[in-house]
């Protein structure tokens, strides 16, 4: 009986005291007009208070959508204070960020490596994260 309550110990309690979750927030995008220019879309934060300021970040799933075809020199970057996380494309999903802080604020950084006016602007119709955390 002694073992059972030791294994019970061992596996329960830990798996009480790791609560894990997720948070989705999403925004609207951004305009770019000119090359060069680097736009952020607004700040993307989870919808309610974590239970645990110690939560910390597993992974981060994104989405992007843009009005056009990506123009070439088109870089994104998934960004939180002080760290910026290059996006290898419209969606995915990132373990860079993992152990910052779940409540962290997130903003889309958008830059198209060229001169000059962009013809038509591109237009970013809307940012998303889901924020898997423990």
């Amino acid at each position: 009986m002694r073992r059972l309550w030791l294994l019970l110990w061992l596996f329960v309690v830990p798996a009480v005291q790791a609560a894990s979750g997720s948070w989705a927030a999403d925004a609207l995008g951004a305009t770019l007009s000119h090359g060069g220019v680097s736009e952020q879309s607004p700040a993307l934060r989870p919808p309610n208070v974590l239970t645990s300021d110690k939560a910390r970040i597993v992974s981060v799933s994104w989405r992007y959508l843009l009005t056009s075809p990506p123009p070439a020199g088109l870089q994104v970057q998934l960004c939180m204070a002080g760290r910026c996380v290059p996006l290898a494309g419209a969606s995915g999903t990132t373990l860079a960020l993992q152990g910052a802080p779940a409540a962290s604020e997130l903003r889309f950084s958008y830059v198209v490596q060229t001169r000059g006016a962009l013809f038509p602007p591109l237009r970013v119709l809307s940012n998303q994260v889901i924020v898997n955390y423990q």
